[in-house]
């Protein structure tokens, strides 16, 4: 008998969600991207201290090994 009499939103309000809903979801997928440039910049940063950390150690048996073969 009674139908529940549903209020028409205001356009203004619709408008105002759409674009908070954007703002939002950009902002999170943003974030997220810059989080993962700084962790794949940090990993390749501790990788190539770690090869040059091998590289010196290389360097320096290989110093020891020439040093060892001129004395005999």
């Amino acid at each position: 008998m009674f139908q529940a009499y549903k209020h028409p939103r205001a356009t203004a309000v619709q408008v105002a969600k759409i674009v908070a809903i954007t703002v939002i979801l950009s902002s999170a997928i943003l974030g997220s991207c810059i989080l993962a440039s700084a962790w794949i910049q940090s990993r390749a940063t501790c990788e190539l201290l770690l090869m040059e950390q091998q590289l010196q150690q290389a360097q320096v048996r290989t110093d020891s090994l020439n040093a060892q073969s001129t004395l005999v």
